[in-house]
């Protein structure tokens, strides 16, 4: 009778109960890492003109986002919040974005100023785009499904478009912004 090695035993457990390949993942991927360094890059400020979108119940006249790194360096924390006459007018939604390695996949965890939740898969397209799925769970219980495609023009610059997702698995679209980091400012200045 021979003994299983870990690695065995893991791939056994996998096949009897189903496990995804996860269950074996090592660290986050470099594609990941390269990610979060450049949501966080030079201070990891972007800003979106909002003005398309902006009226009396949305007076924002810019939306920024402002992403820094977690522990080790292994996860992005981040929060999305309003511009109104260039002063801050309040946060909308906190996000973590990190890496499952139980999943083997890249997670962004959200919670919002309402006391939403979204929780959800992100990866990395062929084309180099990111995909995001992700469930909403609102306060009176119910749920929708919501999705994001972002797209890297140039250094610096990044499309987000927002999306519903029906029954069917259909994306319909919402709303896009053209997301711009901005220059990080000195202690002195």
């Amino acid at each position: 009778m021979s003994i299983l090695s870990a690695t065995q035993w893991r791939l056994l457990c996998a096949a009897l109960f189903g496990w995804s390949s996860g269950a074996l993942a090592g660290p986050a991927p470099g594609w990941f890492h390269e990610h979060i360094a450049e949501l966080t890059a030079d201070g990891g400020v972007w800003l979106a003109d909002n003005s398309a979108y902006r009226s009396e119940q949305e007076p924002a006249d810019h939306y920024a986002l402002h992403w820094r790194y977690g522990i080790g360096k292994q996860s992005a924390i981040g929060r999305l919040y309003s511009l109104v006459d260039g002063e801050e007018a309040g946060t909308h939604w906190e996000f973590r974005l990190y890496w499952h390695p139980g999943q083997d996949q890249a997670l962004l965890l959200q919670y919002g100023a309402g006391g939403a939740v979204l929780e959800g898969p992100m990866r990395i397209e062929a084309d180099g785009s990111e995909r995001l799925q992700q469930t909403m769970h609102m306060p009176d219980g119910s749920r929708m499904e919501v999705g994001h495609r972002t797209t890297h023009p140039e250094a610096g610059v990044q499309i987000g478009s927002s999306f519903d997702i029906d029954a069917e698995g259909n994306w319909k679209p919402r709303r896009s912004y053209t997301w711009r980091r901005q220059p990080a400012v000195s202690a002195n200045q």
